[in-house]
């Protein structure tokens, strides 16, 4: 599952990121509202959390905004405490759901992935590519000859190369999406874990393996 988190309390965004990261989620971070709705248009998320109060002036119009361009995406407000109102406003304008501060993490991970589940893209999703298939259940690769369990980041950079479809994904952006913006991860700390995918891909004997294209980044190949 991927997540677009939006908002300017770093500390807090730092936390949601951590807790989501745990249960083998992707995360992307914006803390510009400006670049944020960008990439609410752009990108395919499974789920938009924004935090309304420190993100726009009329946070309804923003997720208004989101809608009336077409964007279909679970849309998460948090709110301040005290913002019923302005939660309710938000789901009469599109939001699926809010939250309001102070929030338990565990409530949050439970009802923003509830949410990506409702997006039906990743339910029970088995992405596959040649022989390999890799499950977002069992956090597990597997071909005929074999099955390998992979670590937090290596699933979601698996996830990332197979939902690819052939398009170079380049270390400075798999850094981002998988370790989040504000890390600085180097792209020697990038190698490192896909050398790790290519071992246990060879390890099952996977028809498919991670091909590098020196300039533009790594490319998921049968």
């Amino acid at each position: 599952m991927r997540f677009l988190i939006a908002g300017q309390q770093r500390s807090s965004l730092l936390e949601m990121e951590r807790a989501l990261s745990r249960v083998r989620c992707g995360v992307e971070l914006a803390t510009d509202g400006a670049i944020a709705l960008d990439r609410c248009m752009e990108d395919v998320f499974d789920c938009l959390v924004l935090d309304a109060a420190t993100l726009w002036a009329d946070a309804v119009q923003a997720v208004s905004g989101i809608r009336d361009a077409g964007v279909q995406t679970p849309v998460f407000l948090i709110v301040e405490k005290g913002g019923r109102r302005l939660g309710i406003a938000a789901l009469n304008a599109g939001a699926d759901d809010f939250l309001m501060h102070p929030f338990a993490l565990d409530e949050f991970v439970a009802r923003a992935r509830a949410l990506a589940r409702r997006n039906g893209s990743l339910s029970m999703c088995v992405l596959s590519c040649g022989d390999l298939s890799l499950c977002d259940r069992t956090f597990e690769m597997r071909t005929p000859q074999g099955v390998v369990h992979l670590g937090n980041r290596e699933y979601q950079m698996m996830e990332l190369l197979m939902r690819g479809h052939g398009r170079p994904i380049s270390a400075e952006e798999m850094a981002c999406r998988v370790w989040g913006m504000d890390r600085g991860v180097s792209q020697d700390v990038v190698w490192v874990h896909i050398s790790s995918l290519r071992r246990k891909l060879r390890q099952i004997r996977a028809s498919a393996h991670i091909g590098t294209y020196w300039g533009q980044g790594y490319v998921l190949e049968e």
